[in-house]
């Protein structure tokens, strides 16, 4: 199955893989291979156990004794004795929608809209599953093009519901964007539903917030992109997103990073030379999104690897959370850097 995302996790890519996690296909893929053995292995099941645990009684023996309240998510795949086979605890009422449930959905979504399954997989060894969807429709801001994908994210730690997740993919860089605008989110809860038309009726209400999300979005971004900027503007946007505490432990490494990602928008980006691009403030949210798909530093902790780490930071974690402030900067700059501002 390749390198593994975490050391129990399966999944699939077609042939763009995704921060180069597990296996790729070479092609978009059924919902069948996602779930098959042969393909994206994400077939296995989750069961709940009680939780039990040893306490010692008043007259000094040891017991063992249900942990009342709670019990454990398990994969029922793996075996009694792998540590990796007990997900977390959740509350005495919880009920685990299983990967096939998930991806059932993803498949009602697909057939409505004419999307394409691109990737299927598990993190933090199964917690997490995602159904990722190549939309058919893309989106612009003057020569810049952006790819509409949608994740159906299920978690089996009690964690979130059954979600649906709106990320947008520049072409020229495959630099990813999990954005929310004022007023209208990119994430919508997926009501579960074993009913088939229960099914296409919940993917025709997610398919109509996607597409009017992603006009609201394409307005934001193609007025970003005909936004020009001057060096004033550029200096005070960094230093915004990036603050330096002169007398801070981490002053030096703050004042590196600014760089790095100052150089990207001055010419070191992939698409650079765009109208969209060049000297203007979707240039400016472009050149940070390219640091934190590509140079940033991802902390990898005990029973993670890179691979795992960086691609939950740029879907859900501080990835993700560091391009939504670059780009609501550079949305609501008339009000945060007034005094820099360059007329178009």
């Amino acid at each position: 199955m390749g390198h593994g995302i975490g050391s129990r996790d399966t999944g699939v890519f077609n042939e763009v893989a995704w921060h180069n996690l597990l296996k790729v296909k070479g092609d978009y893929f059924t919902k069948q291979y996602a779930l098959d053995k042969d393909g994206g292995g994400l077939g296995w099941m989750v069961g709940c156990e009680d939780i039990r645990q040893s306490v010692i009684m008043p007259d000094g023996t040891n017991k063992v004794v249900i942990v009342p309240g709670y019990q454990m998510t398990v994969r029922l795949d793996l075996p009694l004795d792998d540590p990796f086979r007990y997900l977390a605890p959740v509350g005495a009422r919880y009920v685990p929608i299983q990967n096939a449930d998930a991806a059932d959905m993803a498949e009602a979504i697909a057939d409505a809209s004419g999307a394409c399954f691109a990737s299927a997989f598990s993190m933090k060894n199964g917690r997490r599953v995602i159904f990722l969807l190549k939309l058919p429709d893309n989106i612009r801001a003057l020569d810049d093009t952006l790819e509409t994908y949608l994740m159906v994210c299920n978690a089996h730690d009690g964690s979130k519901v059954l979600e649906a997740v709106l990320t947008n993919v520049r072409v020229v860089c495959k630099n990813t964007y999990v954005m929310a605008l004022q007023g209208a989110d990119n994430v919508w809860r997926i009501r579960h539903t074993d009913n088939a038309t229960n099914r296409i009726e919940e993917a025709k209400t997610v398919l109509g917030l996607v597409k009017n999300f992603n006009e609201k979005f394409g307005d934001v971004i193609t007025d970003l992109a005909q936004k020009k900027v001057n060096d004033a503007f550029v200096d005070a946007y960094f230093k915004a997103l990036f603050p330096v505490n002169p007398k801070g432990k981490f002053a030096t490494r703050t004042l590196g990073i600014r760089q790095t990602v100052r150089d990207l928008y001055d010419g070191g980006q992939k698409g650079s030379d765009m109208d969209a691009i060049r000297g203007t403030r979707w240039g400016l949210v472009n050149a940070v999104a390219e640091y934190v798909d590509h140079k940033r530093t991802i902390r990898v902790t005990k029973g993670r690897d890179f691979a795992e780490a960086r691609a939950d930071s740029l879907l859900f974690g501080s990835g993700a959370a560091l391009k939504r402030t670059a780009f609501n900067l550079a949305v609501n700059a008339d009000e945060l850097l007034q005094d820099v501002l360059v007329s178009n």
